[in-house]
């Protein structure tokens, strides 16, 4: 659930340190456990874990011996502090001494000097995300500078998701929020890991004169319309990289003529509301009505002359195990 907040939540992540020594390791490559003397490495962690110590795991007729890896793991942990990075129960990323986490009080003291003004804060409470939204005074209005901390930026970051920026605008008259995020505004800027040097002034001064702009672009949009086909082949692009369905089929069902981008834009921010809907969901739609409005020429590129699909060679399977291998 997504509420606004006055005062940010403060909350501590736990690490627990990997000692530097041999671990017991059961079971298959991909489903195994990792025990030392007073805890495991949570399952959901194991990947990682291994990638740090560098051994990945692939479909191969040669790997590393078990004293291979257990050697490899020992001689990672002794090379460098690896942590194992929790919220409360949940596990949340395997780290080294670099990580760094950011603060939300220091992200939000230092974004507040730049812009001069306060932020709306948006508080995600499923994943813990922050969204700081700073108005900029524009011709057009609802315009905001957003900085999101990414999941569990309560915590000081998960270890695994940058801090992202780029422009928001809430309509007042639904008391929609719709997102325009960095990879739709500019390719050269949008995302940091920890606050240090000029860069993320530098940026912010850059996102501030897009939104003039932006304004614009989006009151063209109410003249960019999507058929039903093309609507049709937009969302089915989406639910397949997980968009809700229930959402796009209300969508279609309520515009068999199609609609324009702005509408499309503006009902996907009402509709993704919805208590029942995750923050990650949410989130999702918001950034997706966003780049409606922003890509919509690329979008209908790609409707309209999709990219052609590869064919398959198929050959006869190998039956190869899973197996560790060493990486560099």
């Amino acid at each position: 659930m997504v509420i606004i907040v006055e005062q940010i939540p403060k909350k501590t992540a736990r690490m627990v340190k990997v000692l530097s020594e041999k671990p017991v390791i059961e079971g298959i490559p991909g489903y195994e456990t990792i025990t030392y003397d007073d805890f495991s490495i949570p399952r959901s962690l194991n990947g990682e874990f291994l990638r740090k110590c560098k051994i990945g795991i692939k479909h191969d007729t040669n790997g590393l011996s078990q004293e291979e890896v257990l050697d490899r793991i020992q001689q990672a942990t002794a090379d460098k502090n690896v942590y194992l990075r929790f919220a409360d129960k949940k596990p949340l990323s395997v780290v080294t001494d670099r990580f760094k986490e950011i603060s939300p009080d220091a992200l939000v003291e230092k974004t507040t000097k730049i812009m001069g003004v306060d932020p709306t804060v948006r508080y995600f409470r499923n994943n813990e995300t922050l969204q700081l939204n700073f108005p900029v005074d524009t011709r057009f209005p609802g315009m905001n500078l957003v900085v999101s901390t990414g999941e569990y930026g309560t915590f000081g970051g998960s270890g695994k998701h940058a801090i992202s920026y780029g422009v928001s605008w809430f309509n007042n008259i639904c008391t929609n929020w719709t997102i325009f995020l960095d990879r739709s505004l500019n390719k050269s800027f949008g995302r940091i890991r920890h606050m240090g040097g000029n860069g993320y002034d530098a940026d912010l001064e850059k996102l501030m004169g897009v939104t003039d702009e932006l304004g614009g672009i989006i009151d063209d949009s109410r003249a960019k319309p999507f058929t039903y086909a093309e609507l049709d082949g937009y969302f089915n692009q989406y639910e397949r990289k997980g968009l809700n369905k229930k959402i796009t089929k209300q969508i279609r069902e309520e515009n068999p003529n199609g609609m324009s981008a702005y509408d499309l834009s503006y009902r996907l921010t009402e509709l993704c509301q919805n208590d029942k809907l995750s923050d990650t969901s949410r989130a999702k739609i918001e950034y997706l009505a966003g780049e409606v409005i922003l890509c919509y020429d690329n979008i209908m590129n790609g409707i309209v002359t999709p990219k052609p699909e590869r064919r398959l060679v198929l050959r006869p399977a190998k039956k190869l195990e899973k197996v560790y291998v060493g990486l560099n």
